[in-house]
């Protein structure tokens, strides 16, 4: 069933999405991604967004992706030829073995000094989980990162509103002011990178009336938690969940959103998504955005 809906969901983005490239003047050159996949938790199908993210990318037009299931062992020649690293892994086993989240200081060091040089990264859903434990050099190319030790958590509803915050910003210019996100995870209390000017594009309210604060503290959780639900930081207030920003030279784009192919393959994460690839690359949004996710 999941590969159908994978096959599914590729298709309709491969009929849909030249359509829109054409709309728009073809570039001079593709923007060549990497993306960075491979190791997941079991709650993610990092095969089946291998697919999605692909299709989404290609069939603008604007990129050209190729993809990577191992990153350990890369170097600054294996990043010379990218514009932008689309990075969609956190490791496997990561709460039983942090060091399956980390790729070695080699590679590491390659994507920073990538990214400081003045080319584009963009850091995709629970990626974010590879700041937990402690990993200041991410935390302060990423902006933030899911650290449960400091009360990061998802939201338990799995449709909410998302709000744009700068409606101007080119990546979201022309994007409808809200959107119902379905089936998707909502990261909330994460923690932000101290001094860091982030740029918030969009957020999301984490509403109390998801939470069941009878049933509160949740049986087999394998974290600490309060007792009380609202002792939960962030408990009702509004975070971010896509942003820019700057990490020396170049551009960081902190997507949150995308659990899976069902949320991935909605109009407007799509032109969220694809529009931010292309900033992250090259500092310029040309990609138009689907009619669907349209004001």
């Amino acid at each position: 069933m999941a590969s159908f809906l994978r096959a599914f969901l590729a298709t309709a983005l491969c009929s849909a999405l030249p359509a829109l490239a054409g709309e728009a003047a073809p570039p001079a050159q593709k923007v060549h991604v990497l993306l960075v996949t491979g190791h997941q938790n079991t709650e993610h199908d990092w095969r089946g967004m291998e697919t999605i993210i692909r299709s989404m990318l290609e069939g603008t037009g604007r990129f050209d992706v190729k993809v990577t299931e191992e990153f350990r062992g890369a170097s600054d020649e294996t990043l010379a030829p990218y514009d932008v690293v689309v990075i969609n892994f956190h490791g496997k086993d990561r709460l039983l073995d942090p060091g399956e989240a980390r790729w070695g200081e080699r590679a590491e060091r390659a994507l920073f000094d990538f990214v400081k040089s003045g080319r584009g990264v963009v850091v995709y859903h629970s990626t974010f989980a590879m700041g937990d434990p402690s990993w200041p050099e991410f935390e302060q190319m990423a902006g933030a990162a899911l650290r449960f030790d400091a009360g990061s958590r998802r939201n338990p509803a799995l449709d909410f509103p998302v709000d744009i915050v700068d409606r101007d910003d080119p990546i979201t210019q022309g994007l409808r002011p809200q959107y119902l996100d379905v089936i998707d995870d909502m990261y909330v209390s994460m923690r932000w990178a101290p001094g860091e000017d982030i740029h918030v594009l969009a957020s999301a309210f984490d509403d109390p009336k998801a939470y069941d604060a009878k049933a509160w503290p949740p049986k087999n959780y394998p974290l600490k938690l309060p007792a009380r639900v609202d002792d939960l930081p962030g408990f009702g207030k509004v975070h971010p969940v896509v942003w820019t920003k700057h990490y020396g030279k170049g551009r960081v784009y902190g997507f949150t959103l995308g659990h899976g192919p069902e949320s991935m393959a909605r109009p407007f994460i799509i032109g969220l998504f694809t529009r931010g690839t292309e900033w992250a690359a090259t500092g310029q949004v040309t990609v138009p955005l689907p009619p669907l996710a349209l004001r």
